[in-house]
């Protein structure tokens, strides 16, 4: 008996069973917070003139990507108040053996974004201050994933599930091993070492649905100007459309749903500020976050945009977090809608009443022309009176064919962190489900496209794991 017990107590220590958050970790924080909300725009129906459709079908709840539609000018003005002020973000710390909720407030800058063409029939040239593309372990990238430029659009749905899994398949050990051969000579072998070590358990990898596009990108933009001397985002952006107007045109229906865009967030301050050092070195934390350029599925059982990388699943506090802050948004758009409509019935009340008062101006000029009296305030009357029963319809119709009543969160697919070592970041319910695939899901997506990402390079050179309580000792 004895030694049977002694034998159990030498068993792998299990790790102590988590309950189920019911509030949002310090890390989904940031990545949900920092997640832009765009207006989402219905597509129509080919064949039919939306106008004539029910408001009902026009704007029902998208469950289909390939419906609807964003555009890039939306999605720039999402981070004009941030690039202006800073993303805040609550956040919670322990000072002096109390929890005390803080605004931590981000400031975003452009770190790299690939557009890529839904046909070859329109170009943007890519910008002068892009980054060499490396082309360095192509091979071994391509043997392993079956090809980048074979490119067909396959079902990328079937990997929705991955993505909540604690582990992911590895990439094969001898491809990786030949890349790192082939980048030995490399200035950047440090940096695809690195991209490589952090892949190998990328959810990415097991969706094999991406599809690829054929051609060369649009438009492709990496930083690599310091941070200290980098704009905000939105200003960044605004720079560059001052060459490539098409930045501000674009939408989604012009994009593959494989083009993206990476975002760095760096703090700036906090409210209240805390005296304690310690709970302000943790907060120090920079992070950067890679989000699809595609309209995600507002269901759970929604199909995907074929192509587009899908981030991983949430819990119930974070799906709670992304629903409410999706509702915020559509219920800004109708009451925008709402002001709109309003504003339309009043010019159209104002044509009315300036109409009579000219039929009215001109019955009075020439009373001969009615030998009856009434015959000349008639016509007056009647124009008032048609244009009150149908127009109105038609032109509640026209101001909402023009806008959008529906929202979409654009959550990061992917993220890697800097300095997020601290206790502050501890999420050890999510640390397997999301973060740890999302972060090895930044350096597969960066070896799948072969760019060279400045930002990227540094954190994952830099990268520490992400803290954990399943390894602490006793204190």
């Amino acid at each position: 008996m004895r030694a049977a017990h002694c034998k159990q107590s030498r068993g792998p220590r299990q790790p102590p069973r988590q309950h189920q958050p019911s509030v949002l970790s310090n890390l989904q924080s940031v990545l949900l917070h920092g997640a832009p909300t765009v207006p989402v725009f219905a597509t129509q129906p080919q064949g039919r003139s939306q106008r004539s459709m029910p408001p009902c079908l026009q704007y029902g709840a998208l469950d289909s990507p390939s419906s609807s539609y964003f555009t890039l000018h939306d999605l720039w003005q999402s981070y004009e108040a941030w690039s202006a002020y800073g993303c805040e973000v609550p956040v919670r710390i322990n000072v002096d053996g109390r929890w005390q909720e803080v605004i931590q407030c981000y400031t975003p800058h452009l770190a790299g974004m690939q557009l890529f063409g839904a046909d070859c029939t329109r170009r943007i040239p890519t910008s002068t201050s892009s980054a060499a593309v490396s082309s360095c372990c192509s091979e071994g990238e391509d043997e392993c994933e079956g090809g980048e430029g074979g490119g067909g659009c396959a079902d990328g749905c079937a990997a929705s599930s991955a993505c909540t899994s604690s582990t992911a398949s590895t990439a094969s050990t001898a491809s990786d091993s030949d890349g790192e051969e082939a980048c030995k000579d490399s200035p950047t072998a440090a940096a695809a070492a690195a991209a490589r070590r952090l892949a190998r358990g990328s959810v990415l990898r097991q969706q094999h649905g991406l599809g690829e596009p054929a051609q060369q990108p649009l438009f492709e933009f990496m930083e690599v100007e310091r941070p200290h001397l980098r704009q905000p985002l939105h200003d960044k952006v605004m720079e560059l459309a001052e060459a490539r107007p098409e930045l501000l045109t674009l939408d989604t229906r012009d994009l593959h749903p494989t083009s993206w865009l990476a975002v760095t967030w760096v703090p700036i301050y906090r409210i209240p500020s805390l005296p304690d050092p310690a709970a302000s070195r943790d907060l120090q934390a920079n992070f950067l976050t890679f989000h699809s350029l595609s309209v995600p599925p507002q269901r759970l059982h929604a199909p995907p945009a074929k192509g587009a990388p899908l981030p991983p699943l949430l819990d119930p506090a974070g799906a709670a977090a992304v629903a409410w802050r999706t509702e915020v948004a559509r219920q800004g758009l109708l009451a925008a809608a709402l002001r709109a409509i309003a504003a339309q019935q009043q010019q159209q009340q104002l044509l009315q009443q300036a109409a009579a008062a000219a039929a009215a101006a001109q019955g009075a000029e020439s009373p001969a022309a009615s030998p009856g009296g009434g015959g000349g305030a008639s016509p007056a009357s009647t124009p008032p009176g048609s244009a009150r029963s149908s127009p109105d319809d038609c032109g509640v119709a026209s101001v909402l064919s023009a806008l959008p009543l529906q929202a979409a969160c654009l959550r990061p697919f992917a993220f890697m962190p800097y300095k997020a070592t601290g206790a502050a970041w501890l999420d050890d319910w999510n640390l397997q489900r999301q973060h740890l695939p999302m972060v090895a899901a930044a350096g597969s997506w960066v070896q799948r496209r072969k760019v060279q990402l400045p930002d990227f390079d540094f954190m994952s050179q830099q990268y520490r794991p992400l803290p954990s309580s399943f390894h602490r000792g006793p204190r």
